[in-house]
């Protein structure tokens, strides 16, 4: 069983780039980390989404060079998130966040909000991306997305509720104009 088929819902955010946030420096003691490393990543991600190994795998549609955004501490990386040219619903036009993870003692730092925006920032870098969607269960986050000035365009519910998720995904093309 997969990490997500754990979820009781998925919220849809959406971003477009010309609402992205300014870019965030990063605290005192950390820096941007180019590659981590697969077992890096892995240590990252497996205590918060475990199970969840499509981005270790490279298996996120639109992956691109600098798809991951990573910070190390001390030289030994603390957090990590995926950014991707294209998305899991099919809006056309939009990346996608994937697995943003921050090490439990690195955690109230900013990092995970200075990752979010540098991922924005590289998507903005493309071109070819008009926005971002944010897929996720976490209140946390889906509060922070809206802060950034997301917005709100769907739910899947759990279970056999695919026909919801589809509808959804329609519905959420609808709002951003694609097809």
């Amino acid at each position: 069983m997969s990490y997500f088929d754990r979820l009781d819902h998925y919220e849809l955010l959406k971003l477009d780039t010309e609402g992205f946030p300014a870019p965030r420096e990063l605290p005192a003691g950390y820096e941007w980390a180019a590659d981590i490393g697969v077992e890096a990543e892995r240590a990252l991600l497996d205590p918060v989404f475990p199970g969840s190994h499509n981005a270790t795998e490279r298996r996120l549609a639109g992956w691109r060079d600098d798809t991951i955004v990573a910070v190390a501490h001390g030289g030994e990386p603390v957090a990590v998130c995926y950014v991707c040219a294209d998305n899991q619903l099919g809006i056309e036009g939009y990346g996608e966040l994937h697995y943003a993870a921050v090490l439990d003692e690195h955690k109230g730092k900013g990092l995970w909000g200075a990752m979010i925006r540098e991922m924005l920032r590289r998507a903005k870098a493309w071109g070819d991306v008009r926005g971002v969607i944010f897929v996720t269960d976490r209140k946390g986050p889906i509060e922070m997305y809206l802060r950034m000035g997301a917005q709100r365009i769907g739910t899947r519910p759990k279970g056999d509720a695919r026909p919801l998720w589809r509808r959804a995904a329609s519905r959420a093309r609808r709002i951003v104009g694609g097809r």
